[in-house]
């Protein structure tokens, strides 16, 4: 009786393991999905909402969203503009624009992490379940 009762224990441990591993899986997809869904909008407000200097176009046609591989584990979500003049345009606080300006990239983004950790918790939520 021990020995069936050890044996369902076993069984039902291995279960548990099995489905936690799933749900871990369909959360890391979920997050994953989820970022990359706000990257990709927070670009389209960048490029679209004037963020972006603007002399000859280059530097705002450059955007994109890109799904790095930090390690085994880790990926990252990353907005790049890829100019030789992108860092520079970014970071200089002394260039004067008519159009967009320095940090376009920062200054977006930091007004668009207002209420992202309910965004994600409810976009993770309908996924998981």
């Amino acid at each position: 009786m021990a020995k069936a009762a050890e044996a369902r224990t076993i069984r039902s441990a291995k279960a548990a393991s099995k489905k936690l591993r799933q749900f871990k899986a369909k959360m890391t997809m979920a997050m994953d999905d989820f970022t990359v869904r706000e990257a990709n909008e927070l670009l389209r407000e960048i490029k679209d909402g004037g963020w972006v200097p603007v002399d000859k176009d280059d530097l705002r046609k450059s955007g994109k969203v890109e799904r790095v591989q930090v390690n085994k584990s880790t990926r990252k979500t990353v907005i790049s503009f890829n100019t030789p003049y992108a860092w520079e345009q970014h970071e200089n606080m002394e260039y004067n624009h008519t159009v967009g300006g320095p940090k376009f990239v920062e200054r977006p983004m930091l007004m668009k992490m207002s209420g992202m950790s309910s965004r994600l918790a409810e976009d993770v939520r309908r996924r998981v379940r």
